[in-house]
């Protein structure tokens, strides 16, 4: 080794590309991941095959995954929260791990109790066979019960004593790879998501599909024939200050509902939007397709709601008689746009850079968005606004590359 480390903030696609990079050089790499486990966001997509590959990229990070896991030469700290940096010469970096039960007693105590208990999300399970461990115990919610309540689901030996430990690196670069942070549909009220099982977000419908194997209703497990796509839902929105367009939302959900459609060829599927933004090189031949397979209804709902026989109204402004007009649903899929990470402000003070008036981090070039303010503090993937994930792999390579020059290695 030559002595020199990069540590790397964020185990989605853009942190797992880094890492996978940097690991071909002569340098210590270090994967620092708040979660439980790596994948981020993206580890949660489906396949989006029918006919033919649609290049929708869950594939690329199923690999990247792989990749990383199996690599030697990169250290990951999972469950861990960056409490401090400090620089001097180099980064100096403090966090706080939680407890992991990695080891192989423990691991088939956690699947047993993850098929048993009756405490929703008191035992994690990561959405890959390379999510490394695989199960984990949720410490926040564990923290809510009792003694009695945590001795009924965790009946085989599990040190429960454990604690967080303080641990800490020292590195010559620093890699923000934090990825964002899923617009929450509770904050668009008249939406009432929480007020039923069958108002999903997307990213919801796919954690579903990767458990179930199929796209199919929550409430009931059945299949949805009649669904309905809302576009935009926290993004190119003036109430909340998202004026910039999520870029994978409209590709996202036509992909889906080519799925689900591709699956059940009698379902009757509708969007309800403001634009079609683009969605991948074929753009205007694949929506055209999507435009003899669905409905499009070019308005955004005024209200939805749930009635008591599981089904779920939508209201909306009808352009041509500008009357308001109703219509009943199975499903309702809200796709959720991407905003800045929740951590953006703290790690941008701790990091000593500078976060943009939309609240990502801001690049120091605006043609060259992988370097900060901060020498040594590099930006990589969705830390500096929506991307694909094609787009985030290629911005981290990018991104490698000025590492790779910073640091002098060949």
């Amino acid at each position: 080794m030559s002595g020199q480390s990069v540590t790397i903030l964020g185990g989605g696609i853009a942190g797992l590309t880094a890492a996978w990079q940097l690991s071909h050089f002569d340098i210590e790499v270090h994967l620092i991941e708040k979660d439980y486990f790596l994948g981020g966001h993206a580890i949660q997509y489906n396949c989006k095959a029918t006919e033919k590959c649609e290049q929708c990229d869950a594939c690329t990070v199923e690999k990247m995954l792989k990749n990383v896991a199996e690599s030697t030469k990169i250290q990951t700290h999972l469950a861990a929260d960056v409490q401090e940096i400090k620089r001097n010469k180099n980064f100096e970096l403090e966090f706080s791990q939680k407890p992991i039960f990695s080891g192989q007693t423990e691991q088939e105590a956690l699947a047993q109790a993850f098929t048993q208990s009756p405490i929703s999300d008191l035992i994690l399970r990561g959405f890959s066979v390379w999510n490394q461990p695989l199960y984990a115990l949720n410490q926040d919610k564990i923290s809510q019960l009792s003694n009695e309540e945590i001795k009924s689901v965790l009946k085989l030996d599990i040190d429960l004593k454990k604690t967080a430990q303080k641990k800490s690196l020292n590195s010559q670069a620093v890699i923000l790879a934090t990825g964002f942070q899923p617009f929450n549909p509770c904050l668009k009220s008249f939406y009432n998501y929480e007020h039923s099982e069958n108002i999903v977000t997307a990213l919801d419908l796919e954690q579903s599909k990767k458990e179930k194997g199929l796209y199919l209703n929550p409430a009931n497990s059945k299949i949805p024939y009649k669904t309905a796509f809302i576009q935009c839902v926290g993004s190119r929105n003036e109430e909340f200050g998202h004026l910039w367009c999520s870029q994978v939302c409209c590709p996202y959900a036509l992909r889906i509902a080519q799925v689900m459609q591709s699956e059940n060829p009698d379902m009757d599927i509708t969007f309800y939007y403001m634009d079609i933004q683009s969605i991948g090189m074929d753009s205007p031949k694949f929506y055209e397709e999507c435009q003899s397979k669905f409905r499009f209804i070019r308005n955004i709902p005024v209200d939805i709601s749930p009635e008591h026989n599981g089904s779920v109204f939508i209201r909306y402004l009808d352009e041509q008689s500008s009357q308001v007009k109703k219509e009943d649903y199975d499903l309702v899929v809200l796709s959720i746009g991407i905003t800045p990470g929740n951590d953006n402000e703290r790690l941008a003070r701790l990091c000593n850079v500078s976060i943009n008036q939309d609240g990502f981090f801001q690049g120091q070039e605006e043609v060259n968005s992988s370097l900060s303010q901060q020498e040594g503090v590099f930006l990589a993937g969705t830390t500096t606004g929506p991307k694909s994930i094609a787009k985030s792999i290629a911005h981290t390579g990018q991104t490698v590359q000025e590492v790779i020059k910073y640091l002098g290695v060949e």
